[in-house]
């Protein structure tokens, strides 16, 4: 989640065990699982592709 908020996304709402997160400059909104455990690399990059997040621009908000 702080990835996508560095990215301007901001929590919605919280729908049972998932945050929703939304977007105004992408008009996205994105479901995250919000457990209190390390989500599989899959789902990471899962949810990276449904918030139109390219891998170079992670590593650009990761690493400044």
């Amino acid at each position: 989640m702080r990835i996508l908020k560095t990215a301007g996304f901001h929590e919605d709402h919280q729908s049972g065990s998932h945050v929703i997160m939304h977007s105004t400059d992408k008009n996205t909104r994105v479901s995250v699982p919000f457990h209190r455990r390390d989500l599989p690399a899959g789902t990471v990059e899962a949810i990276l592709k449904a918030a139109h997040i390219k891998r170079e621009e992670i590593l650009a908000l990761i690493y400044s």
